[in-house]
């Protein structure tokens, strides 16, 4: 038998009221607008959030459809500054495949009569460069996490680890090519043998690179590092 909650529908307006409650707790001086008419009515926003950045947020329930959702997110980009689409969890993989990879993604769900929010990180060039941009703090926070490196050598930090110019005997590297025999039984050998060579005569002096010990992965940190609006932050309400 199913419970009350696997009956439950998540409709529109659970999902607005959650979304709602969040974006008050957030910024209670904001402005919150249903409906908003977007690009003189050819579309419309399901709830706007203007706090001196705009934000839209477009609304996808159990009852409700993707076929439009490509057109209604060129429609959200071309008003808004940032966008996250807030679905029943239905919806998330193809939502994932009509809108743009800087939107954020929040999936609501029915829990024990209650409609909760939780934000789904997308894992992306783009977000990371729209994260790292809007809260350079948190960069910051995740590079203090991680051990020390080697920094990349350039030419002239090659030239100075070599004490003493080291010279390559041509005629006795071609001798050693020659010697092996051809064939695709040999081509590992011969491979090797290669990158022997252009080992011995770029990188003769080069310390072996050291494995890095585990650091804590970017999201950890962020979560830690600064509470900030979504959709670039875990949201549970």
């Amino acid at each position: 038998m199913q419970n009350k909650n696997s009956l439950a529908c998540l409709l529109d307006q659970n999902i607005r009221e959650a979304l709602k409650r969040t974006l008050r707790e957030q910024d209670s001086s904001a402005a919150i607008i249903d409906e908003l008419p977007l690009l003189r009515g050819r579309g419309r926003a399901d709830l706007a959030f203007v706090n001196g950045e705009m934000w839209g947020f477009e609304i996808k329930s159990e009852a409700d459809s993707l076929v439009r959702l490509g057109v209604q997110a060129d429609n959200y980009e071309s008003v808004f500054e940032f966008n996250t689409i807030v679905a029943a969890r239905k919806h998330l993989r193809l939502a994932r495949k009509k809108i743009p990879t800087n939107w954020g993604i929040i999936e609501a769900r029915q829990i024990d009569g209650e409609t909760r929010l939780h934000h789904k990180y997308r894992l992306s060039k783009e977000f990371l460069f729209e994260f790292t941009k809007q809260h350079p703090e948190v960069l910051k926070a995740y590079k203090e996490t991680l051990p020390d490196k080697a920094k990349p050598l350039n030419d002239v930090s090659i030239e100075d680890r070599q004490q003493a110019p080291r010279e390559a005997a041509a005629s006795d590297s071609h001798r050693k090519l020659e010697e092996i025999p051809t064939g695709t039984d040999n081509a590992d050998l011969y491979h090797r043998t290669i990158l022997g060579l252009l080992t011995e005569i770029f990188y003769p002096w080069l310390t072996p690179l050291q494995p890095l010990s585990r650091a804590p992965g970017f999201f950890g940190v962020v979560g830690d590092a600064v509470n900030f609006l979504i959709p670039f932050a875990e949201v549970f309400a």
